[in-house]
């Protein structure tokens, strides 16, 4: 909070985001101009906002966030919700981001995860529809940051209930493969 205290939370929705209040100076959360409701499936989002209605081929609800807010901002500019809807129709994915790529007649979905917040919403997204294999690969190059210790500040135990096959790969595809190990994840998945 501006005060220096930390905020406390009457519900959390993602991350740091919720209805949020500090004890100490009073501050809250302020009322809301769009409020949205999101249905998010397996290779499609459709969110309403306000009452309308929007669709996006993105998936996950860190993009349902990121589609309230392009969406809000759009009507704060007064752009017709139809012109803001053809912008959705015709948004490309850039590489790594939710990116749709087709391997020998299969599609493959690629996720670029940084933090532990990311990989955990990657992994929601995922077991909505669990049927597929999951490779998870874990570098270390200077792009991708030397540290990699972030790894234990996740919680893979949410991919226990993961019906198929999870396979590891990258330079430190070894710690990978031990922290899910720690995490309770069977080693024959």
């Amino acid at each position: 909070c501006f005060c220096g205290e930390e905020f406390s939370y009457e519900k959390v929705f993602y991350s740091h985001l919720g209805i949020y209040y500090c004890n100490n100076c009073k501050a809250k959360r302020p009322l809301l101009k769009y409020i949205a409701k999101a249905k998010i499936f397996k290779d499609y989002i459709e969110i309403f906002v306000n009452g309308m209605k929007f669709k996006s081929y993105l998936s996950g609800i860190y993009n349902a966030y990121n589609l309230l807010s392009a969406i809000s901002l759009g009507l704060e500019l007064n752009i017709d919700p139809l012109k803001i809807q053809l912008a959705l129709d015709n948004f490309k994915t850039v590489f790594g981001r939710c990116e749709k790529i087709k391997i020998k007649n299969k599609e493959v979905i690629v996720q670029l995860i940084k933090n532990p917040v990311g990989a955990i919403e990657v992994f929601r997204t995922v077991n909505i529809d669990n049927k597929n294999k999951l490779l998870i690969i874990l570098n270390d190059n200077y792009a991708d940051g030397r540290d990699v210790s972030w790894i234990w500040d996740i919680n893979f135990a949410s991919l226990k209930g993961y019906k198929n096959k999870i396979f590891v790969s990258g330079l430190r595809a070894y710690d990978l493969a031990v922290r899910l190990k720690y995490a309770g994840i069977d080693e024959k998945n």
